[in-house]
This record gives C-alpha cells, structure tokens and sequence, in this order.
C-alpha cells in the first residue's frame, strides 16, 4: 500500500519545481522583452547622405541627412532613405536575434528568432524591390 502523506509530498515537491522554473523562465523573458525595448542598429547610406537608426521591433527613432543629400534628385534620395531604413530594421532585428538567443541558451529558439528576424525584415538587395 502506497502511503498517502508520501504522494502529498512528492507531489508539493514537483509543484515547487515547477513554481521556481516558472519564476526564472519569467526573469529570463523580462530581460528578453527588455533587450527588445532597447536593441538599436543605426545604417548609412555608401557615401553617408542617409543615416537611419532603428529598433529591433522596426521602429524608426532617427533619420539624418548630411549635405550631400541635396545634391541627389528627390527620387534618388527617396530609394536610398528607403534602403537604409531596410538595412537599420535588419540590422537591429538580427542584433536583438543573436542576443536574445545567447541569452536564453536554447539553440532551437535562437534559430526561431534569427528567421524571424530575416523574415519580417530581410536584407535589402536580396530580390526585395525598394
């Protein structure tokens, strides 16, 4: 006969397992999520007329143009901002990808995150028209 108390108390001791690897699978997404918050890549342009910074997530929170701007007709200034923006959001989504997933140890999912990342915002000049 299996004693009663003996199952309580395997059975509170896997649900303070389970507790403790839930505590730091949420410490381990917090830093994660901050790591999204604060990731930033800034591209330039070839010969420096745009530069563009960006977050992880794709949002722009810069754009320079240098003097050199205006000497470009206003289409070709316009593909090359465009490209730019494309090449910040890469770069800070593949940053945030390579990051988050040393962080969080589990090569499977850092996978996940870096096709992700190359998916939402992939590499300008890849067959991607601008």
């Amino acid at each position: 006969m299996t004693d009663p108390y003996a199952e309580f108390d395997a059975a509170q001791a896997r649900l303070q397992a389970i507790r403790g690897e839930a505590r730091a699978n949420a410490r381990q997404a917090a830093l994660v999520a901050d790591e999204a918050r604060t990731t930033t890549a800034t591209a330039r342009s070839p010969r420096g007329e745009v530069s563009v910074t960006s977050r992880a997530g794709g949002v722009i929170t810069g754009i320079e143009f240098s003097e050199a701007a205006l000497e470009l007709e206003p289409a070709a200034l316009s593909r090359l901002t465009v490209t730019t923006i494309a090449q910040a959001q890469h770069e800070a989504a593949a940053d945030f990808a390579r990051t988050a997933g040393e962080q969080l140890g589990d090569p499977s999912l850092a996978a996940s995150f870096r096709a992700d990342a190359e998916t939402a915002f992939p590499q300008p000049g890849t067959g991607l028209s601008y």
